[in-house]
């Protein structure tokens, strides 16, 4: 009995193809499972192929997206320099049609000025005389070409004048403090207040030391060497006609 119990019992058949895996059913598992991991380990579990498949959309999506907004970012930076560059364009335009206005403007002033005799200077057009007149007779002179003696309220205005003359001569200009008669208008000015003949208060002078020194006979002021001096209106003297733009 002992020797039964001890006694290793001879495989069957059966034994032999359970262990050996050749019954059908198991067979079946066993084969299910290892196409299962294989499938798994390939990827081709139609849920597992499905995730895999959305995970690549994201990412082309995401792609996608980036790029849409690297293209719209250099649109707005196109249309950001086209916009700057326009402008810059419009500011080149209207300076360029400045300047040829100017010029145009010029020219036309130019014209204005030669067709009555006269020469453009600065802010007018002016006429200096070759010959010598009173003070009367040369504002007459003047207004019969729709101009007037020349009023000179500012240094640069004197500067111009002494350019014209060199300096060094006797020049009637429009300031008077005397009772005189125009052409169409009579005017009451009392001796000693200074006037131009456009009607404006003397503010700005340029009298030498000592003048006006004349009274009642002295009324019309004239220029010499850069200053201003009274004389006797009678006297005659060269003179300056100007038209002001």
């Amino acid at each position: 009995m002992s020797e039964d119990i001890y006694t290793t019992p001879e495989p069957t058949d059966d034994t032999y193809e359970t262990l050996r895996g050749s019954d059908p059913e198991n067979t079946a598992r066993h084969g299910g499972i290892e196409l299962t991991v294989y499938e798994n380990l390939r990827g081709s579990d139609p849920g597992n192929t499905a995730q895999h498949g959305g995970f690549k959309k994201n990412v082309f999506k995401a792609v996608a997206a980036c790029v849409g907004l690297l293209l719209l970012a250099g649109i707005i930076v196109l249309v950001i320099l086209n916009l700057d560059l326009t402008k810059q364009r419009d500011q080149w335009k209207t300076s360029y049609e400045l300047l040829t206005r100017h010029d145009n403007l010029t020219e036309l002033k130019r014209i204005h000025c030669e067709s009555r005799g006269f020469t453009l200077g600065g802010d007018g057009c002016y006429y200096h005389s070759t010959e010598v007149k009173t003070w009367e007779d040369s504002r007459a002179f003047c207004t019969a070409r729709q101009s007037d003696l020349m009023t000179i309220k500012s240094r640069e205005k004197q500067d111009f004048v002494d350019r014209l003359f060199g300096g060094n001569k006797y020049v009637w200009f429009g300031l008077t403090d005397r009772e005189w008669f125009g052409l169409t208008d009579r005017e009451t000015w009392c001796d000693g207040v200074w006037k131009w003949v456009d009607g404006t208060t003397l503010t700005t002078t340029y009298w030498e030391p000592g003048q006006p020194n004349g009274g009642e006979v002295q009324d019309c002021a004239r220029l010499y060497n850069g200053g201003w001096y009274d004389d006797p209106c009678g006297l005659r003297r060269y003179w300056i006609c100007e038209i002001v733009f």
